[in-house]
């Protein structure tokens, strides 16, 4: 941000507009009062890309869903997709909020346009094409969401593929040939890859998971619903045991997942049916593909390991935390006994980025430990560190290629912790840059020297480890000498932030979140 404060001084005639303000600005740094008259403006020459997006009620939490368009994209314009959840004051007025951001174009890109609607009077239409567009998709959600994390997990499955059909309608040589086989008959015999005759009666509804490819699930007048799951060689292992709670005929089945919401955001016309079925709603009713109500209160801590898709780690406001295994047909099987260690509120959760069912978890207890998940409960917890902060630890984040923790707590510090003297209670490294509680912190994706913060002092704060001290800047830069080498930039103008992401496909850019709504920003510094 910079300072522009509005000058007094007589300046010579032929003094250009932009020369008057270059001299009127100033670097500001947080904590400034500003003088009367002045006022912040942010320095489109700092950042590669900024814009801000508004989703309505606020979103305490959000997670970015990989797509695929490819990695390492810089070219611009940008898209991306997400999914957050909403804090509104209405109890039933909360939805989960699947977006897709397009059309984000850099801040050269929008200086350009600038010039040229100085020069010219565009169209309107011609305008709004060149704008950002967010297309939402909302999924009706019962209270507050306090935390979002989406996963990627592909399932590989042994199968046989039969083409005979498709290759037939393709070809007209097969297509008569076909026919002529048939001559005046329904069509060719053909024996069903597999069939189950479980069924008590006739029925109309079925539908394919396209989270788990191969994973059917039918249901028949007689109200009973089974699961299908996929084994090799063509075959298929159905429950013989139906699932219960109807009380008569099932209609309609359908699996819940993100594929309809990512369809809609991308399809202009499902976006607008979707919308008209919506109507003035928080979002369409959607079932969850599961849920577990063993956590005696709410909580905020969760993450899903990248070594092993689909497991699950969850906490709660009462020390609890659970762990959850994938099981087949969309299910989960989850842990009756919580992990013991913690003596309060369990804020925040990291599995290890390297290493299966090891995780770290921090608390209101002032704690940071590790676990290993494969340990009976009560021995589980390997290591602890009992006075990580002064105050209430409120997020940890595991880096990818080194054994570092970055944790950030009430006490507005930031503690960089080394795995490998973790017994020794001491950080390597420790800012006291946030003048408020610290809300979020994060390793960039591939720089392992390299993290963001965020807090309730309304700063985002950019990090590099790597950056040593440099003497001669601070003689030149005098308001420079009280802040951290280590500190990369300073990005303002959201209120009370609360989470922010590096996406991990468009190299440096960040997304956060706050009650003012989401920023999407890439700077100069990383």
């Amino acid at each position: 941000m910079e300072q522009g404060e509005e000058s007094k001084d007589k300046t010579k005639p032929d003094e250009s507009k932009e020369e008057k303000e270059k001299k009127t600005r100033k670097v500001y740094l947080p904590g400034t009062p500003l003088d009367k008259g002045e006022s912040l403006v942010y320095d489109p020459s700092a950042y590669v890309m900024l814009h801000e997006a508004q989703t309505g009620a606020p979103c305490l939490s959000f997670d970015i869903i990989k797509d695929e368009l490819g990695d390492e994209r810089t070219a611009y314009p940008q898209t991306l997709y997400a999914v957050a959840g909403t804090q509104s004051k209405k109890f039933n007025f909360n939805r989960l909020i699947v977006m897709k951001m397009s059309n984000l174009t850099s801040t050269e890109e929008d200086n350009e346009r600038e010039l040229e609607d100085d020069e010219s009077e565009g169209s309107g239409d011609e305008d709004r094409r060149k704008d950002p567009v967010m297309n939402s998709y909302f999924i009706r959600h019962r209270g507050c969401i306090n935390r979002v994390r989406s996963s990627y997990w592909p399932c590989v499955i042994t199968g046989v593929q039969h083409p005979t059909a498709l290759q037939t309608v393709d070809d007209p040589f097969q297509l008569a040939e076909h026919n002529k086989k048939r001559g005046k008959g329904p069509g060719i015999p053909t024996p069903p890859l597999f069939s189950f005759s479980g069924h008590l009666t006739e029925g109309f509804a079925m539908d394919w998971s396209s989270t788990e490819p191969g994973v059917l699930a039918t249901g028949d007048c007689k109200r009973n619903i089974h699961i299908w799951t996929p084994r090799e060689a063509g075959a298929w292992q159905v429950d013989q045991k139906p699932l219960g709670g109807h009380t008569n005929s099932a209609e309609d089945l359908q699996w819940s997942d993100l594929k309809t919401a990512l369809q809609t955001v991308d399809d202009p016309f499902q976006l607008a049916e979707h919308n008209k079925k919506r109507g003035k709603g928080p979002g369409i009713p959607t079932p969850p593909l599961f849920s577990f109500s063993g956590h005696l209160t709410e909580g905020f801590a969760m993450d899903w390991s990248s070594t092993e898709p689909g497991v699950l780690a969850t906490g709660d406001c009462k020390r609890n935390i659970h762990i959850w295994t994938p099981r087949e047909a969309g299910a989960w099987q989850v842990d009756q006994k919580p992990l013991v260690g913690h003596t309060n509120s369990v804020e925040d959760l990291q599995w290890s980025p390297g290493e299966k069912r090891v995780l770290a978890s921090c608390s209101v207890d002032l704690s940071i430990r590790i676990w290993d998940t494969r340990v009976i409960n009560t021995k589980s917890c390997m290591l602890t560190l009992p006075n990580a902060h002064t105050s209430d630890v409120n997020v940890i984040s595991w880096n990818r290629t080194e054994p570092l923790i970055v944790s950030g707590g009430d006490d507005g510090c930031i503690h960089v912790w080394d795995l490998r003297r973790f017994k020794k209670g001491s950080s390597v490294a420790t800012f006291k840059h946030h003048t408020a509680p610290v809300t979020t912190v994060e390793w960039h994706p591939t720089e392992s020297s390299t993290f963001a913060s965020g807090g309730a002092d309304d700063q985002i704060a950019l990090w590099d480890l790597a950056v040593e001290r440099d003497s001669e800047i601070e003689q030149r830069e005098a308001e420079l000498k009280d802040l951290p080498s280590q500190l990369l930039f300073i990005h303002l103008g959201q209120k009370e932030i609360k989470e922010l992401h590096w996406h991990p496909q468009l190299p440096g850019t960040i997304i956060s979140t706050a009650n003012s709504g989401f920023n999407i920003f890439r700077t100069i510094s990383v």
